[in-house]
């Protein structure tokens, strides 16, 4: 399922270091290589196949941290995967200023 928009969602252009590398991007960014997925999440009309469509050129719109937080809570206060819970642990852990009320 998509990541819905925010307005403080960073445009960004895949460069060579990042080339076929989501998982790079993801630890640079979030400290977890694991979450390689968020980018195909967040733009799924861009990147079909999260690996070779990750390529030098292609533009995506990146989610921040505390938006990760966020769409992981709602789906755990849904009684989403136990496995989203760890994802929400670990995201969390590296949000700074979390806010308090998250709606």
């Amino acid at each position: 399922k998509p990541i819905p928009k925010q307005v403080d969602d960073v445009s960004f252009t895949i460069n060579n270091i990042y080339r076929y590398r989501p998982d790079l991007l993801a630890y640079d960014l979030y400290g977890d290589s694991s979450l390689w997925w968020v980018f195909r999440a967040r733009n799924p009309n861009v990147i079909e196949d999260p690996i070779f469509d990750f390529s030098a050129g292609v533009t995506i719109m990146i989610p921040k941290k505390e938006t990760l937080v966020k769409c992981c809570r709602l789906l755990i206060d849904k009684g989403f995967d136990n496995a989203l819970s760890a994802i929400f642990n670990e995201l969390e852990s590296y949000c700074i200023n979390l806010p308090n009320d998250i709606d």
